[in-house]
This record gives structure tokens, sequence and C-alpha cells, in this order.
């Protein structure tokens, strides 16, 4: 069962739960102890509405990180406010605070992915460099980034 929000009764989200079980202030907190696998990791229209929203609101790039993608970055360096565009390609998901790497994490997304037959999928999460997004909740590519990146990661 995936975490959800628990909202006191005038609205208010007042922390997450999995299921019936204790009530964690962070939606981090709440995933990172919860027994089960965000929805993302394991239906891909999910997944792949989620990560749309991403593209689509806050510029998660490039397509191919393996491509100089000029037009791209300029884009995230007017966000950043700088022209330094090396310094803003520094900035990608696998170092970003809100990019999950764990052992756990990666063993929801290769069981997601799993459901194909005959996939080796922790050879896909692993050749992706796929980590979850915390804060998009979608499988995200450790070389890309996006205009919500924050200092500290990733999450292990």
């Amino acid at each position: 069962m995936p975490v959800k929000e628990v909202r006191n009764s005038s609205g208010k989200v007042i922390g997450y739960r999995d299921g019936s079980g204790p009530i964690y202030r962070t939606l981090a907190e709440a995933e990172s102890k919860s027994s089960s696998c965000p929805e993302a990791t394991i239906d891909m229209h999910v997944n792949l509405d989620n990560r749309q929203h991403a593209i689509d609101e806050y510029l998660y790039g490039p397509m191919d990180p393996n491509q100089p993608s000029v037009e791209f970055w300029t884009k995230i360096a007017e966000v950043w406010k700088t022209d330094d565009i090396e310094s803003v390609k520094s900035a990608r998901c696998e170092n970003c605070a809100a990019f999950n790497v764990s052992y756990k994490m990666k063993q929801c997304m290769a069981n997601g992915i799993g459901s194909e037959p005959s996939s080796d999928a922790m050879d896909t999460v692993n050749a992706g460099e796929l980590g979850y997004c915390m804060l998009f909740k979608f499988k995200c590519a450790g070389k890309r980034t996006c205009m919500a990146w924050v200092v500290g990661g990733p999450v292990k």
C-alpha cells in the first residue's frame, strides 16, 4: 500500500502513513519507513504522468543527457539567474537531495520493471542510473536535472 497523506478535520495535511501504520511528519520519513514501494515505481502510467509533470512544470531534462543540449542548459541557467552554464550542468539528479538511490528504492524500481517477461530489471536500473525523485514521485535518471534541484544528495 502506498504512503498517503493524513488530513485533519479541516483538510490540513498533518502527516503521512502507510496503511494504518504510524503517522510520520514528513513524506520522506514515511516512505523510508514504509514496507511498500511508491506507486510510481510499480505503475508505469503513474510514473509517466508524474515525469511529464516534472518536464512541463519544472524543466526536467535534458531529453538526452549525452548530447550538448545548449538550449536546455541555457533555460536552466536563466532559472538560477547565472551565466555559468558549466556550474549549472553540475547540478544533476544524481547529486540532488531528493534523489533516492537506496537499496530498497532500487529494489522497488527493479520489481516494477521486472514485471516484463525475461527482463533483467536491475541491469535497467543501473544502466539508466535511475533513482526515485521524492519531490515529483517518478523514476528519475541521474544525469538529468530540473529547476527544483536541491544540494546535498543523493539519499542512500
